[in-house]
């Protein structure tokens, strides 16, 4: 559990980590530690919460296509949760459509940092290396995404092959039983 940070909080150094001992939280009281403490779990949650709003707000200037404001809002998401890939995917998505190619792919290279099996983001950087002439680097994209692809209808296979073979052994169970 993470405690207030000193220069943001009205309680001081009473809140500082590593301050905790009798002298630490006691001068708080039980609502002076509740308040701290729910205000540093708060403050994650909030920023995360925000971003998602920016995002949201992006993607409906970008749909009436106000591609500036859209820009606007997907940055402030950025800022306020970089650790979102979808943060970083949105913006890239708008940056494609303003034809900023190199700001998208450093997005996309993020996104894919943040989460590499993020299939859509092989797809985009894929297409802008082929329009760049990019031609290895796109055929290097394309085959992870078709190795993504693979992946996950393998699983999906697997997932539904073994639900098969539970049902009929299932079946087999209970015919033997009729038959005993």
């Amino acid at each position: 559990m993470q405690a207030c940070k000193a220069e943001s909080n009205a309680f001081g150094a009473a809140c500082r980590p590593g301050r905790r001992g009798r002298r630490g939280f006691a001068k708080l009281g039980l609502f002076g530690v509740l308040l701290c403490v729910s205000w540093s779990l708060a403050a994650g949650e909030l920023s995360a919460g925000s971003a998602s709003h920016e995002r949201s707000l992006g993607d409906k200037a970008l749909m009436e296509g106000k591609l500036a404001v859209a820009l606007k809002h997907f940055e402030a998401a950025v800022k306020m949760n970089p650790t979102d890939h979808m943060n970083w995917y949105k913006r890239a998505t708008a940056f494609i459509i303003d034809k900023k190619y190199e700001s998208a792919l450093k997005d996309l290279a993020k996104v894919l940092e943040l989460k590499p099996e993020y299939s859509q983001a092989y797809d985009k950087r894929a297409k802008i290396y082929s329009a760049q002439g990019k031609f290895a680097e796109a055929r290097a994209d394309y085959e992870k995404l078709q190795t993504l692809k693979a992946a996950r209808r393998n699983n999906i296979v697997f997932q539904v092959g073994s639900q098969q073979r539970t049902e009929y052994g299932e079946k087999f169970r209970q015919a033997v039983e009729c038959v005993r």
